[in-house]
């Protein structure tokens, strides 16, 4: 079961797909608050320019140019918590699907697996008709 896990979370955790699952989490999370929809394009000049805004913010400590820590406060709040929320209830949802969804065929699997050991360890433990001889003379 941990190898479908792994190859699940492979399939739909990758490069290609986290702009897509980025993009709807920022926008579901963007709804949930009740804020207006951007683009994919504008997500990702946010980023960039948050980036450059922390860059530049950290310098300042150090004595070179102006912090900029204004730009990253309204980044954190105009894009990372409708992710956050956006991300949240989109996870939230897919685990409880997914429980239901798999539950009945791990548990097969499990049962299968039990029942397979069972039947080793009663081999095992069964002697061979050749010890039971041995045994009684």
């Amino acid at each position: 079961a941990n190898i479908i896990a792994a190859l699940l979370g492979t399939f739909f955790g990758n490069p290609i797909t986290w702009p897509f699952i980025a993009s709807f989490s920022v926008n579901l999370g963007q709804i949930i608050l009740g804020r207006n929809v951007s683009n994919f394009e504008t997500f990702l000049g946010d980023f960039v320019e948050a980036g450059e805004a922390i860059w530049r913010s950290f310098k300042s400590i150090f004595g070179y140019g102006n912090s900029d820590w204004d730009i990253v406060f309204l980044f954190f709040y105009d894009l990372l918590l409708p992710y956050f929320v956006g991300g949240f209830l989109l996870g939230a949802v897919i685990s409880i699907i997914s429980y239901f969804m798999f539950r009945p065929i791990i548990y097969a699997y499990q049962k299968a697996r039990r029942k397979k050991k069972q039947k080793r360890l009663r081999k095992i433990r069964k002697p061979s008709s050749s010890l039971k001889q041995d045994i009684k003379l």
